[in-house]
């Protein structure tokens, strides 16, 4: 009897084990974590707009910086777009205009207008001047066309070129050289047509910025800085809403100031 319940008891073992694993809910591997959704462009502007009402410049009464053209080989727009990009990226207010006739009198007349124009960069297209011709002491520099036709380039070539001398001249009139530590900087040493060609950059590097926005503050040129419509709100000087998220951050904020208690 002994050994039959002992048999028995081996017997089974298997089975109970077998029956208690196959009850046994088997671990499934952990789920993967969703990912957010990225949001479009067009997303991302709506969702600053909802939260701080977009982005404004304040308004100064300092002087800026004039692109003046004078050329008639490229478009004007041309010239006004490199000269937004430019200002865009030093955060310094400009201006730009188009003229006619002798370039040295029509930048001298444009200097006489202190309280709008700080310094001129004209683009001219004149035969026999140099490519760069720059005056720091009385704040002008002209950008020569004929340099950059000297190989008869096409349009775009041509653009490319003088999308660069516009970004190196802004750079030398406010002081800055060649860029010493960073190769990707627009300023970079020209002596032929194929340094120009040669440059990869196409904005400025922080070394060049960084003399930009010294120069300016000494010159007392405006700069241009955005910030948020909300705290602009905060500030006191927002301009008027022009859509339903700056009105609603107009509106919280003026709440918010008459709920404050006066001292």
């Amino acid at each position: 009897m002994k050994l039959k319940t002992f048999t028995f008891a081996i017997c089974m073992t298997p089975a109970v084990l077998l029956f208690a694993q196959a009850d046994k809910p088997v671990a499934q591997p952990p789920a993967e974590p969703k990912q957010a959704r990225q949001m479009t462009p067009e997303e991302r502007q709506m969702d600053i707009m909802r939260k701080v009402g977009g982005f404004v410049v304040k308004p100064s009464n300092l002087p800026g910086v004039l692109y003046l053209d004078l050329q008639d080989r490229l478009p004007h727009d041309f010239i006004a777009e490199k000269a937004k990009d430019i200002a865009n990226s030093a955060k310094f207010k400009a201006l730009c205009e188009s003229d006619k006739g002798d370039s040295q009198k029509a930048i001298n007349k444009a200097l006489e207008r202190k309280k709008d124009v700080a310094l001129v960069i004209a683009v001219v297209n004149e035969k026999g001047q140099p490519p760069v011709l720059l005056s720091p002491d009385q704040g002008w520099i002209k950008v020569n066309l004929d340099f950059l036709l000297s190989d008869n380039p096409d349009e775009v070539r041509l653009k490319e070129r003088l999308s660069r001398q516009m970004w190196r001249a802004t750079g030398m009139i406010f002081g800055a050289g060649y860029s010493q530590q960073f190769a990707t900087s627009v300023m970079q040493p020209v002596r032929k047509l194929a340094d120009l060609d040669a440059i990869t950059g196409h904005t400025y590097a922080t070394d060049t910025v960084q003399t930009i926005f010294k120069t300016a503050n000494q010159l007392k040129i405006a700069n241009v800085r955005p910030t948020t419509y909300k705290r602009a709100c905060e500030e006191g000087w927002a301009p008027m809403p022009t859509n339903e998220w700056q009105k609603a951050i107009w509106e919280a904020t003026k709440a918010k100031k008459e709920d404050t208690p006066k001292e």
